[in-house]
């Protein structure tokens, strides 16, 4: 391991000595002045020589006066000490991914098992009662363990086993039982990992409190992410802060909806909708898929394959399994800064810029696809845990971000439309539950999207501009919309991620869905979802949407447009990302075809820390096989099973 101090070794040899200095009869001691680990109750030894030495022990290491950096929030160990059996077993970082907790936190893992000790040091200045705490997640497969423990004077007084049980994004809070300790006590917090082949853990929001603040460290770690804080916070007002309610039921606001039009039929149970006047989708129930990263792909070397086993362009393979939509993301600059903008230098995720958007318009307007722009107003990804602004915008203020994205919007637009695609929706913003283009809180959120809403209706009104959010809930979505009609923004689709794996149960997301095309008539739409062919999601999940597998992804397909249907003046779905697979882990970097690519770091600040290019996190949902062959939802044509377009 790779010892940063000698912390224990130190204290070791002051125990020993005082041992020694009081057996030699330099002072009684009794039995009430020892450590008593039954109790989990340390008391300073009383002989004045001894807390001296504890003092000037204490003067040769880094210590604290409270436990710091619990959260990992400097993004880095600032104040921890480290051991590893190698370089890069435990890192902080956070999960682009996650919905439970989106801050920081500490990462483990290790390909072939490795081992890990975090360390921090209090010299504690006011005897009391204290407790430790820890929140931690893990693999369900975990074969290691990890353990938390707190030490008094380089006496273990607890231990508890942190090892993982529930797998991603279920995150545990452990708490150790009451410890005692006097003035000039040494604590030290440790964090202990041994991890098997494969093994991955995270911790986060350490702490060493008072026993008295015990019960609020559950419920601190309840509000840790910055989704969840955005929840209970609409949660504790329903309008999301604005002063006005602005919902009405249909009769008082006579909206131009109505459920009828439809050309096709289908499994699910959709009459079409008709919207202010006009049939959307030619009456046909939108079945999207979002595929930003195929280009990208394809010059990292990727071929797909249609159901005969026939290379194929891959947009005229979803088109003949029953696509009839496409969705791509735009990122405003993603490349490294003052570099040349080639694929290497960018930051990855498919690259994603508008040159690559527009060759994908040009092909979906050859197969007669339609084009859904989801701009993201950020040089990179743009999710609930950030959304940072575009580098070119850094300096704006809130008035001139808003000036930006409504030049922004219709200039890309004009370059996306000349390649002759039908774009029938844009999305003014990617995920908006707490962050756009820099900018936090809905009120700021909510005016840059009337910014980006204006500019679309301006340059076509015949395009249906949607508003995007994700994780569910009734009265966070009502409190969003409220917002955004505070705001004036102008928009006709309130979107919805909604991945079965996250995102509770069908009937809250048809409640939460519900609640805004009722109050302030608006259409609503599955922006984002998606299921995979391995893994586990527990039963809950899986006895709905199937077991993870082929036969599991086309029940997860149906189950979900089949609920969607239901929804009130709901459109369609959009798969996220069906073929983004694994590619050889050289055009990560060369191709950005990965995740992330190392040009990132410089301005993703989530993942500063990555040294890396990193592949596919979603490789296992994809439709199609590590070598692009087609699963059975495409062989299957599981979207013509749900719906076959009319003529």
């Amino acid at each position: 391991m790779k010892k940063r101090n000698n912390l224990n070794r130190i204290i070791a040899l002051m125990l020993s000595l005082v041992l020694v200095f009081t057996m030699t009869g330099c002072g009684s001691q009794s039995n009430d002045d020892a450590i008593t680990t039954e109790e989990t109750t340390v008391e300073a030894v009383a002989d004045t020589d001894t807390d001296a030495s504890a003092e000037t022990i204490a003067e040769t290491i880094e210590y604290h006066s409270e436990l710091v950096n619990g959260d990992f929030e400097t993004q880095d160990f600032e104040g921890w000490t480290v051991e590893e059996s190698s370089s890069g077993v435990v890192n902080v970082q956070t999960d682009d991914w996650a919905t439970v907790n989106t801050s920081y936190f500490a990462k483990m893992y290790s390909y072939a098992g490795g081992s890990f000790t975090l360390s921090q040091y209090i010299l504690v200045e006011e005897a009391g009662t204290y407790v430790g705490g820890i929140y931690y997640e893990g693999s369900s497969t975990f074969e290691g363990t990890l353990t938390f423990y707190v030490l008094v004077n380089d006496v273990e007084v607890a231990a508890l086993d942190i090892t993982p049980t529930l797998d991603w994004d279920v995150w545990t809070t452990a708490i150790t039982d009451e410890i005692v300790v006097e003035a000039g006590d040494v604590v030290t917090i440790r964090i202990s990992g041994e991890l098997g082949a494969d093994d991955w853990g995270d911790i986060d929001n350490v702490v060493f409190v008072a026993a008295s603040e015990k019960d609020s460290i559950e419920a601190s770690n309840a509000g840790v992410s910055g989704e969840a804080s955005a929840s209970d916070s609409s949660s504790d007002d329903p309008l999301g802060g604005a002063s006005e309610d602005y919902g009405v039921s249909p009769e008082e606001a006579n909206w131009d909806i109505q459920e009828v039009g439809a050309t096709g039929s289908g499994s699910i149970d959709f009459s079409g909708i008709t919207y202010n006047g006009t049939v959307i989708n030619d009456g046909d129930w939108i079945k999207g898929v979002d595929v930003s990263s195929l280009i990208s792909l394809e010059k990292s070397g990727v071929v797909y394959y249609n159901a005969d086993g026939e290379e194929e362009d891959l947009l005229a393979i979803l088109k003949d399994a029953g696509v009839n939509y496409v969705r791509v993301r735009v990122w405003n600059d993603p490349y490294a800064e003052g570099e040349e903008k080639t694929p290497e230098n960018s930051y990855g995720g498919g690259v994603c810029d508008l040159a690559y958007t527009c060759e994908i318009a040009e092909r979906c307007a050859e197969l007669g696809l339609t084009l859904y722009v989801d701009f993201h107003y950020s040089d990179f990804w743009s999710d609930p845990s950030r959304s940072y602004a575009p580098k070119a915008w850094a300096d704006y203020s809130l008035e001139e971000k808003q000036a930006a994205i409504a030049e922004y919007t219709t200039e890309a637009l004009e370059q996306i439309a000349a390649t002759g695609v039908d774009i029938g929706i844009v999305s003014v913003g990617n995920e908006t539950n707490s962050y756009l283009a820099g900018e936090s809180g809905m009120e700021n959120i909510a005016q840059l999207i009337a910014a980006g809403c204006e500019a679309v209706r301006e340059f076509d009104d015949s395009i249906l501009i949607a508003v995007h959010f994700t994780s569910p809930d009734p009265t966070t979505y009502y409190g969003y919309a409220n917002m955004l009609a505070a705001a004036g923004a102008d928009y006709d689709i309130f979107s919805s991620s909604y991945y079965p794996f996250w995102h509770g149960t069908l009937e809250n997301l048809t409640e939460s869905l519900n609640g805004v095309a009722q109050a302030f008539g608006k259409l609503t739409m599955i922006a984002e979802y998606s299921y995979g062919t391995s893994g586990a999601y527990g039963d809950e999940v899986e006895d709905v949407f199937g077991t993870p597998s082929e036969d599991g992804q086309v029940q997860a397909i149906t189950v979900l447009n089949e609920a969607a249907a239901q929804i009130d003046y709901c459109i369609g779905t959009f798969y996220w990302e069906p073929a983004w697979i694994l590619t050889s882990s050289d055009t990560w970097a060369s191709e950005g075809s990965g995740w992330i690519n190392t040009p990132a770091a410089e301005y993703d600040l989530a993942n500063s820390t990555v040294s890396e290019a990193q592949g596919s996190a979603c490789y296992n949902e994809a439709l199609f096989d590590a070598d692009g062959n087609p699963y059975k939802a495409i062989t299957e044509e599981v979207f013509n099973q749900i719906w076959t377009d009319g003529e």
